[in-house]
């Protein structure tokens, strides 16, 4: 199985292209904060309505939840050199911004409701409560 699920935030504008056949297709990168310091900075690609809803209603900074899948690719650059690129291609991008934080209205986009949660929200259970 190949399911990448990452958050974090934008690190620039996103970048819109058209191929060749007409399709529009998004390259972005996400800063997906580690557990101990820093961050990792994963390359992504979304293709189609995705694609364009994200250069639309997204900018440098936006929070977003990509699922996906990963892939590695080959290509050659301008010098005539072989590279390799790892990167998610995305299925699903969910816009996690408030909409007080966003530029525009999602226009029927999903984002995640606006939920924050404390120490306090935190209830232990134990064996004993758990049904099986």
């Amino acid at each position: 199985m190949n399911k990448a699920i990452i958050t974090g935030r934008l690190t620039k504008d996103v970048d819109l292209r058209t191929t060749q056949s007409g399709k529009s297709v998004a390259s972005f990168t996400v800063a997906v904060d580690r557990m101990d310091e820093g961050a990792d900075f994963i390359d992504c690609v979304a293709w189609g309505k995705t694609a364009e809803n994200m250069q639309r209603y997204l900018n440098k900074g936006s929070k977003v939840l990509v699922l996906g899948r990963l892939s590695k690719r080959s290509y050659e650059d301008r010098n005539g050199n072989k590279r390799s690129l790892t990167e998610v291609v995305a299925e699903n991008v969910e816009f996690l911004d408030s909409r007080s934080q966003q530029s525009a209205p999602l226009a029927g986009a999903y984002r995640a409701p606006d939920v924050e949660y404390s120490a306090d929200d935190y209830i232990p259970v134990g064996d004993d409560d758990l049904p099986f």
